[in-house]
C-alpha cells in the first residue's frame, strides 16, 4: 500500500525537509545516520537528549502504564536515536517512498510505503511540526 502524506509551509523549511528525507530514504539500508550530518541546526536542537538505560526502562514502565500511550510519547519528546529508528531497515512498518515538491516550492508530498493500516508516523509528523509546517491530507493511492 501507499499513502501520500501534504506538508506545507515556508520554501525554505519545505527543501530543508525534502532534502531530509530524501537523504533518510536513500540512506535507510546501509546508514541512515548519514543524512542526519547535514540536517539543520533547529532539528538537533529539537531532540531530546539521549536516555540511560536506567531512564530508558523508567520511561517503558510508564508507557505501559498510559491510557493514552500516543499522546505519553508525543509528549515526551524524540531523542535522535528513537526518531532515526523510524527512518531504518529496523522499521518493517513503513518506509518512505518517493518525496516531490511542488512549483512553488510551499508543498512537499511524501509517499509512505506500507503494509498494514494504521501507519504508525508519528516520527514524521513531529518533523513536520518541528519545522513549522502544517499536516495536510493523508491520503491512500494504491
Amino acid at each position: 500500500m501507499r499513502t501520500r502524506v501534504e506538508l506545507a509551509g515556508s520554501e525554505e523549511r519545505v527543501r530543508e525537509l525534502a532534502d531530509l528525507l530524501t537523504g533518510l530514504r536513500d540512506h535507510r539500508d546501509d546508514d541512515p545516520e548519514t543524512a542526519l550530518l547535514a540536517a539543520p541546526d533547529w532539528l538537533f536542537d529539537a531532540f531530546k537528549p539521549e536516555r540511560t538505560m536506567e531512564e530508558a526502562e523508567a520511561w517503558l514502565v510508564q508507557w505501559r502504564a498510559a491510557p493514552d500511550k500516543l499522546a505519553f510519547e508525543r509528549d515526551s519528546g524524540w531523542t535522535a536515536s528513537g526518531w532515526l529508528h523510524w527512518f531504518s531497515a529496523d522499521n518493517d512498518l513503513w518506509r518512505l517512498g518517493e518525496i516531490s515538491v511542488d512549483e512553488a516550492g510551499s508543498r512537499l508530498v511524501v509517499a509512505l510505503e506500507h503494509d498494514d493500516d494504521p501507519i504508525p508516523f508519528e516520527a514524521l509528523r513531529w518533523l513536520a511540526l518541528t519545522a513549522g509546517l502544517r499536516l495536510g491530507d493523508e491520503t491512500r493511492v494504491a
